[in-house]
């Protein structure tokens, strides 16, 4: 973050929204793009890195003789060899990546909701503003933390 003002105002929002929107109230349909959408871009993504997706075998980016970035040329030269891989271990890689991300988000949909009773369990009358000022606290703190990593990898 550039300033302490959207430091703030990220974390506000990122409470509110906690506080705002139950997942369980949630219809069915929504709560089945909240986890398939994100593991369909994954895949994508995934499938454009290994070249399964948009680029034809021949097309590969070489490595550019003007770049003189050792870390430019060593990504490069993972990409190449990822796509040079047999076409098997590519689509498990698109399919884990898939499968991975559809496990993370099952997961915080079973967090949220067990987060919340234990709230009310233990005598919150309003458990989801409570979650939403946890989550705004733990939201600016973690934005302070890579702020002050950033500030320090400058100096180095």
């Amino acid at each position: 973050m550039k300033s302490v003002s959207q430091a703030i105002a990220a974390s506000v929002v990122s409470g509110t929204s906690v506080w705002l929107f139950r997942p369980a109230d949630w219809p069915r349909w929504t709560r089945w793009g909240y986890v398939m959408a994100p593991s369909v871009v994954a895949m994508a993504g995934t499938g454009l890195m290994t070249g399964l997706v948009g680029a034809s075998q021949d097309s590969h980016p070489e490595a550019s003789e003007t770049d003189s970035s050792d870390e430019d040329t060593t990504k490069q030269e993972w990409l190449l060899s990822f796509q040079s891989a047999p076409i098997r271990s590519r689509w498990l890689a698109v399919i884990g990546a898939g499968i991975a991300v559809s496990v993370i988000q099952v997961s915080s949909l079973a967090v949220d909701g067990a987060v919340e009773c234990w709230l009310t369990r233990r005598g919150s009358r309003r458990p989801r503003r409570v979650m939403g000022a946890a989550f705004a606290v733990l939201t600016l703190l973690e934005l302070a933390f890579n702020a002050k990593n950033a500030n320090t990898s400058d100096r180095d």
